[in-house]
């Protein structure tokens, strides 16, 4: 029986000293084919199975948690300010520096949360009232009630915001008040100074003593404001020609005349022609009406002293310059 399976393995040998070079030969076929006839036991190789253990599986479930957090992180703005909106109850806020906030009823405002990464101490008012005992710090301090931005070191004052407008009530040392996005110009509050914007003007109350219009505006303010009293006019004097025959006499507001040129410059610019317009008065302020025609408004402009005029090269078109310097 051996002899017969020595004489196959033989053959077997021959017949693969045969194949041609380019004919493809399994080696680990034909020995299994070998060992099968041979007798000759396999010998199976087995692979190591690893087992899904518990923590294998927490590692890695660990690792999408934090690729998912990452996304989040980066989907969404870093802020570090919250808003407090209170109803029918008052609120105390302490903020990290140590300022104390009295929150009034139905009141929404904006705090920073942390003094890590930012550069101004900011709070804003949406609406209702606040009261700032504000902390000293080396961060500016800063309460934001549109239009208006109050700038502190460390003080205490009160901010009301309604429809009628804003109200800043100073108890203790300064505040400076600008208008927003403004750097300049600022109106400066003491110990029990009051400052209220109606529509755009601002009024002033040193220490008890009547209002007075303090003026800070730009070309566009103007222009809006104009438009504002234009409208208001116009109705009153519809109502008023409802009850009875008379007309209502316009009333002005106090302009910067800087501010005012600009604005009749931007207006008028078909029909007005401006000599020296750098030796013109820009300092000065005027109270006057600017829903008029041009030449009612420069004729109250030079009966004041404030300008010379002349008629222009077309009709209804003028000429402006600097008044003659009065002779000492």
């Amino acid at each position: 029986m051996a002899s017969d399976k020595n004489t196959k393995l033989e053959k077997g040998i021959e017949a693969g000293l045969r194949v041609k070079p380019y004919v493809h030969f399994d080696v680990d076929a034909e020995w299994d084919l070998f060992a099968e006839k041979a007798g000759i036991p396999s010998v199976v190789v087995q692979k190591p199975v690893r087992k899904l253990s518990l923590l294998y599986i927490l590692k890695y479930a660990a690792v999408i948690v934090l690729l998912l957090a990452a996304l989040v992180f980066i989907s969404k703005p870093v802020t570090f300010t919250e808003t407090l909106i209170t109803k029918n109850e008052k609120q105390t806020l302490t903020l990290f520096d140590g300022t104390e906030i009295e929150v009034a009823e139905n009141t929404i405002l904006h705090y920073p949360t942390r003094e890590k990464d930012i550069v101004v101490r900011r709070v804003v008012l949406e609406q209702g009232k606040a009261t700032f005992r504000v902390a000293k710090n080396s961060l500016p301090f800063v309460v934001s009630s549109y239009p208006l931005d109050i700038k502190v070191t460390g003080t205490v004052f009160t901010v009301e915001k309604n429809k009628a407008g804003v109200r800043l009530e100073n108890h203790e040392g300064s505040v400076e008040v600008v208008k927003k996005g403004e750097t300049k110009d600022g109106i400066t509050l003491t110990a029990k100074d009051i400052l209220k914007d109606q529509k755009g003007e601002l009024f002033l109350s040193e220490k008890g003593a009547p209002f007075e219009q303090k003026t800070l505006y730009t070309y566009e303010s103007v222009e809006k404001i104009e438009k504002l009293k234009a409208k208001e006019e116009e109705e009153e004097k519809k109502r008023l020609q409802a009850n009875s025959s008379s007309v209502t006499k316009m009333s002005g507001s106090t302009y910067i005349m800087k501010d005012l040129i600009e604005f009749l410059n931007k207006k008028f610019k078909k029909e007005l022609k401006i000599k020296k317009k750098k030796r013109l008065s820009t300092k000065d302020t005027v109270n006057i009406n600017l829903n008029q025609p041009l030449e009612k408004i420069l004729t109250e402009l030079k009966n004041k002293g404030i300008l010379k005029m002349e008629p222009g090269k077309c009709k209804g078109c003028f000429t402006i310059s600097p008044p003659d310097k009065k002779k000492k």
